[in-house]
């Protein structure tokens, strides 16, 4: 896209004239935080396809075996953790992410604490649309 659509306001006309949606705000770091037990809480947001998760893991926490039918992006902001999947371990350290395609087995330890952000996503049928505008 050229900086002359940042003119128009925000407008792509081909997706503007078919569709009125506007943006969703908010203030992730003063959205609620959930306690799911005495070492995992939460905070996240989600839109209409996606969701981004703020997990806080305590020393000694850890994530049992689980999978999802969508693609999860994990980022490790502070910390690092074992992952285990497929056979395969990985020690992901804050800085670094690892991408789980759709129902890639998974499980996580650590021994301190841990600030994860993870962005779930699911797929919808709008990549025609975006091709004809950039």
């Amino acid at each position: 896209m050229d900086n002359d659509k940042e003119s128009q306001g925000g407008i792509v006309p081909i997706i503007s004239e078919h569709y009125q949606a506007l943006p969703l705000f908010y203030d992730f770091e003063n959205s609620k935080i959930e306690q799911l037990s005495d070492k995992i809480s939460r905070q996240f947001i989600m839109g209409s396809t996606t969701m981004l998760v703020k997990w806080i893991f305590k020393k000694g926490a850890a994530v049992p075996l689980h999978y999802h039918p969508h693609e999860q992006i994990t980022w490790i902001t502070e910390g690092s953790c074992r992952v285990l999947s497929q056979g395969k371990s990985y020690i992901i350290k804050a800085g670094q992410s690892i991408i789980f395609p759709p129902t890639c087995p998974m499980n996580l330890s650590h021994s301190k604490i841990l600030l994860i952000l993870i962005f779930l996503l699911r797929f919808v049928a709008i990549g025609s649309m975006i091709q004809q505008i950039t």
